[in-house]
């Protein structure tokens, strides 16, 4: 009985150390930092010398905590000793009492794992956090896991049809995203994919995990889980370009080569049957588009466009809904930065399509997001293609299979029945707050929307 009590009792104070202490800090402290100092380090558009410099201070505060994890440890093999001295701690002894020993042992860990531990529903473990840090914030290694996947599947061949859902962040893209996806020969990236989103065809049978769907981060009522479909294009521009088309505070128009096009579709054609349309969400599509549609006649494009005046408060309101979290959590400022996302938040970047200034740079004023929407819808109507079509969020909402069909047809797929979603909670569809907007830019602004209106109109697919 005796060694049964002190097994128990060791294992109690390890866990009160470990939990209450702060030895748990320690080695989460640890794996946060070398997570982090991996991604910093695999930067691009870093000039070597601060690479250098970088990599000395990321070694000294590894090491600094490898430090602190090592004396957090001593010190559980100390406490973790103590109840023996109370009793014969001979070695033919314990063999004796070995099983009451691990009996006492084994329960307060039972215990202790068997109570539900306070998280946020969108928040990763550390150890999680450090193996994204270490794929999706690698791109040397998603090269090279790449690489391997073309090994297995050489025999890949590029998406017959392309469709592109993009429009302004909070337009309705994820909704009419959601809505094409039901369609049984579309295909998306979806949650499953992550971290490996370069050789994902391999990771995605590994990847059997089981989870309950959530209300994601933005706090608008949409719930994903692993089989959800989001907008992960991005990334793979971002690593293809390598970043090239990255300013101080910006992302610019530019243009893309053929030889890159055909790379980023390798990226997802291991994935595709023939007959199965490649759908993608991705605001930032926009930048590359002219370009893009210039040298693919395959390529449909969605652009997904809102009432201003309700669309801006969206956008205020996500900004600073954002920007908090990533206060809270500087992982989620990372995870959104190499996915290659800057819509809101301390990371956020404006779209750059030609050499003009923004007159209004707070984004607390509304002024601000007003002068950004117009820009971009400004540019988005001279996009002169065929394949082409601007879908306002009314429409999404009040004709959701409606459109999505007229979609499928575009694209040569067959009308099918689709599950429409209930509408969105009532945190995103609230009346416009009263603000002090600068009347040339509502002008403006309702001007492009009028436009926009009438290009969705006058679209083939609609008459």
């Amino acid at each position: 009985m005796s060694y049964f009590l002190a097994g128990l009792t060791s294992n109690i104070l390890v866990i009160l150390f470990y939990s209450r202490c702060g030895a748990h800090r320690a080695l989460d402290c640890f794996l946060l930092d070398l997570g982090h100092s991996i991604y910093q380090l695999n930067q691009f558009r870093i000039e070597e010398s601060m690479r250098i410099r970088f990599a000395q201070k990321a070694a000294l505060l590894i090491f600094y905590r490898l430090g602190i994890l090592l004396l957090s440890l001593l010190f559980l093999i100390a406490i973790a000793g103590l109840p023996f001295l109370l009793v014969n701690t001979s070695l033919a002894v314990l063999k004796a009492h070995l099983l009451p020993l691990l009996a006492g042992a084994a329960l307060p860990i039972l215990v202790y794992l068997l109570i539900p531990k306070q998280c946020r529903s969108d928040e990763y473990p550390p150890s999680k956090q450090l193996f994204y840090y270490m794929t999706l914030g690698v791109p040397a290694l998603g090269n090279f896991c790449f690489k391997c996947e073309r090994l297995a599947f050489p025999h890949l061949q590029r998406p017959s049809q392309t469709l592109i859902v993009t429009g302004l962040a909070r337009a309705g893209t994820t909704a009419l995203l959601r809505l094409l996806n039901q369609h049984s020969n579309t295909w998306s990236f979806t949650y499953r994919h992550m971290p490996f989103l370069l050789s994902s065809r391999l990771w995605v049978r590994l990847n059997r995990t089981n989870a309950v769907a959530r209300e994601r981060s933005h706090q608008d009522g949409i719930l994903v889980g692993l089989d959800s479909p989001e907008a992960f294009d991005e990334y793979f521009w971002r690593v293809i370009l390598q970043e090239r088309y990255y300013g101080d505070q910006d992302l610019s128009a530019h243009e893309i080569t053929e030889k890159e096009i055909c790379r980023y579709e390798m990226h997802v054609a291991a994935h595709l049957k023939p007959e199965q349309v490649y759908l993608s969400k991705n605001n930032n599509f926009l930048l590359r588009a002219k370009s893009v549609l210039a040298q693919r006649d395959d390529y449909f494009l969605v652009i997904v466009f809102r009432e201003p005046l309700d669309h801006i408060d969206s956008l205020y309101r996500q900004h600073h809904l954002q920007k908090n979290d990533q206060e809270e959590r500087p992982f989620a400022l990372d995870y959104m930065d190499m996915l290659g996302h800057h819509e809101f938040g301390q990371g956020r970047r404006d779209f750059r399509f030609d050499g003009d200034s923004f007159e209004f740079h707070d984004p607390n004023d509304h002024n601000y997001w007003l002068e950004r929407w117009i820009d971009y819808y400004r540019f988005a109507l001279t996009i002169d293609h065929r394949a082409v079509q601007y879908v306002s969020n009314q429409t999404i909402a009040e004709s959701p299979e409606a459109i999505s069909n007229e979609i499928f047809v575009a694209v040569h797929l067959d009308p099918e029945e689709i599950c429409c979603e209930p509408p969105k909670s009532q945190r995103d569809i609230e009346q416009p707050e009263h603000k002090q907007l600068c009347q040339k830019f509502v002008e403006q602004a309702r001007a492009i929307y009028r436009e926009l209106q009438q290009r969705e109109i006058d679209h083939p697919s609609l008459q």
